[in-house]
């Protein structure tokens, strides 16, 4: 019977062992506690976490994007990195500027520049698409684990090179000459990420270019726009905008 219910508890999440040990008492009590223990230190977190953020971090690995994504890269490296992407886009959303600095601070204090830059991908909601585009890459070309790893290792190198973000202030002008700019390098996929009052300038530049007929026979852009909480009540508008290249995309694209 005890080892029934032993077995039971080894399939227990972690959200759902926390339940049963504040339910029980006495010894029942003490065996879950050391499940929870045991589970929590199997995971081998990149940073510190409390009980509600490992609950989260969870939740996070069985999500459709994050299965996605590990359908493409496997046992990659990066992939406790992506899923706090993914915790990060949601902090991005309920404006919990404490718990982003502190995720920051420790993985830039045990990766570097790399592991910021796959946070990046998670705050500006790139990775959503990111993962959209290796999928569609790895279903037309058949690449294996190793050859998806190298193209995201790819992406994560080019970072600075494939993303313009705009700042308050600049000028359509200005804009529009950085994404024409982006168009000429040809690079297989680019990204364009506006903030508050940065959107408005943006937008009309991008249907400027649309216009002109700048992209066509060259790149396909989606865009996403959503409203991000600033604060108690202000509400701004975030949009990014992924440009995707029509030429076969291939790791050499990257090169």
């Amino acid at each position: 019977m005890m080892s029934d219910f032993i077995d039971d508890l080894k399939n227990q999440g972690i959200k759902e062992l926390i339940s049963l040990f504040k339910s029980s008492k006495g010894i029942v009590q003490g065996k879950i506690k050391n499940f929870i223990i045991d589970k929590v230190n199997s995971k081998k977190f990149l940073i510190s976490m409390s009980g509600d953020d490992v609950i989260n971090f969870e939740r996070i690995e069985k999500s459709p994007s994050y299965r996605r994504m590990e359908d493409c890269l496997g046992s990659h490296w990066s992939m406790n990195l992506i899923c706090l992407g993914l915790y990060v886009a949601e902090l991005n959303k309920l404006d919990s500027d404490v718990l982003q600095i502190k995720v920051r601070a420790e993985v830039h204090s045990k990766y570097g520049s790399e592991g910021i830059k796959i946070l990046n991908m998670g705050s500006t909601h790139a990775i959503d698409n990111i993962i959209s585009y290796l999928s569609d890459v790895k279903i037309e070309k058949n690449y294996n684990y190793i050859q998806m790893g190298r193209l995201f290792d790819k992406i994560i190198q080019d970072w600075k090179d494939i993303t313009i973000f705009v700042q308050t202030g600049e000028t359509e002008n200005n804009i529009l000459i950085k994404i024409s700019n982006m168009i000429a390098s040809e690079k297989p996929i680019f990204m364009v990420f506006a903030y508050g009052s940065a959107t408005y300038p943006t937008i009309s530049a991008i249907a400027s270019l649309n216009n002109q007929r700048a992209f066509s026979d060259k790149y396909i852009f989606s865009c996403k726009p959503e409203k991000r909480k600033i604060g108690d009540k202000e509400i701004r508008l975030a949009y990014n905008w992924f440009f995707t290249s029509v030429k076969d995309s291939d790791l050499e694209m990257f090169a």
